[in-house]
């Protein structure tokens, strides 16, 4: 599998790869897109997992 144009790899592509030969699930989720390919954009991304989890109790 190559890169897209811009060198990066696409999760839809590698996704319909898999699926040409395998059986895949589909679920629908729900919240917000996250761009993590730079440091900032990264770090915005962590920081609203964060803010996600605030609050929903003890994690491990």
């Amino acid at each position: 599998m190559a890169p897209a144009p811009n060198g990066e790899y696409q999760a839809t592509d590698i996704a319909i790869a898999f699926a040409r030969d395998n059986d895949v699930l589909i679920h629908h989720i729900t919240g917000e897109y996250h761009d993590c390919g730079n440091p900032a954009a990264s770090l915005a991304a962590n920081n609203a997992a964060v803010q996600a989890t605030v609050g929903s109790g003890p994690h491990v």
